[in-house]
């Protein structure tokens, strides 16, 4: 009896840890029709010493409306898409983002788009957006308008 209760417990404890591993936290941020996370272990500072920028992923999850607007601007392969991973940096001191890369995943989590940019352009947080959202909830509080 305690060898058959013991194996489902190694199972859980084994893919408990190696979900740990992977080093995410995705924290739910806000909700623009679809839904907004970013992942809070992901948050760094690539210029050091710190000067003002956070680099972190984001991540949305779409509405059925959202993924099929998608599909109808870009495309039959966008048809079961159903979340997003942006890798962003934000200025904290200059209110301004820039998205490095992107990739698009279906229901079933294989990639069905991917870009990235080596330099990316910096542009302004527009005001009642998710990317001011993110701004408010990860900027220092010394660094924010």
């Amino acid at each position: 009896m305690r060898h058959s209760l013991l194996f489902p417990l190694f199972f859980f404890l084994i893919s408990f840890c190696a979900d740990t591993a992977q080093g995410e936290d995705w924290r739910y941020f806000t909700r623009y029709k679809d839904n907004f996370y970013y992942d809070r272990e992901s948050i760094t500072y690539p210029l050091a010493p710190y000067k003002g920028t956070i680099s972190l992923w984001q991540k949305i999850v779409y509405d059925k409306e959202s993924s099929f607007s998608m599909a109808e601007r870009l495309g039959g392969k966008y048809s079961d898409v159903y979340e997003s991973l942006h890798l962003i940096e934000l200025n904290c001191r200059s209110k301004q983002v820039q998205v490095k890369s992107i990739s698009f995943y279906d229901s079933k989590g294989t990639t069905i788009d991917y870009s990235y940019k080596e330099r990316a352009d910096w542009k302004p947080i527009p005001p009642d957006t998710p990317h001011e959202d993110l701004y408010r909830r990860v900027c220092p509080q010394g660094d924010r308008d």
